[in-house]
């Protein structure tokens, strides 16, 4: 950020130094003035545009590794914190990067009942067991996600999902009924 402070106000300076010469060459009409000021704005100009590649490139990137994709561990981490136990593996990941156009984050992942128990005590999650033998449909947003089928854990499956005032936030785990094998969504309004 300082070379980027430091090319503008020499670009500034040089403005002002052509301006002043180009007053006094046409007040004193001395073209020698008059070239020195058309030199003087070349340079400063130059020294604009180098800035400007320079602000344009650091937004850039900025930008990129703000819309690059979490790896699919810290997404875990991110939602639920550091596991006390180590029996948990994410398979798959979906993150949602544009809050309203990605409409939610989708997890599939294996774990122990313990931490399982410990996910679902950090919210008031209502549901219980329920059977997929009628589950004909994708889950709405999971159409195109290959990985994302609940309906693989077995004819019957628990399913627990909690829901903040106005539908803001709304999270869903389908589990096996063992619950080491979970698919997650979080959708975040």
């Amino acid at each position: 950020m300082k070379d980027l402070f430091a090319l503008l106000s020499a670009a500034g300076v040089g403005l002002l130094l052509a301006v002043g010469m180009a007053v006094g060459g046409v007040l004193r009409r001395q073209r020698k003035l008059l070239l020195l000021a058309c030199l003087a704005l070349i340079g400063s100009g130059g020294l604009a545009a180098r800035a400007g590649y320079i602000f344009v490139h650091k937004a850039k990137s900025r930008l990129a590794s703000a819309l690059k994709p979490r790896p699919k561990d810290d997404i875990y981490v991110a939602l639920f914190g550091q596991s006390p136990l180590a029996c948990t593996q994410v398979l798959a990941a979906q993150d949602q990067v544009v809050p309203r156009i990605d409409d939610a984050i989708w997890l599939h992942f294996t774990t122990c009942p313990g931490e399982f128990k410990r996910l679902l005590g950090r919210h008031p999650f209502e549901g219980g067991k329920e059977p997929t033998a009628q589950w004909h449909e994708a889950i709405p947003g999971a159409e195109n996600m290959q990985w994302f089928r609940p309906q693989a854990l077995g004819d019957t499956i628990l399913v627990y999902e909690y829901t903040t005032e106005h539908s803001r936030n709304i999270q869903t785990f389908w589990a096996s009924r063992d619950s080491t094998e979970v698919f997650y969504r979080d959708i975040a309004d």
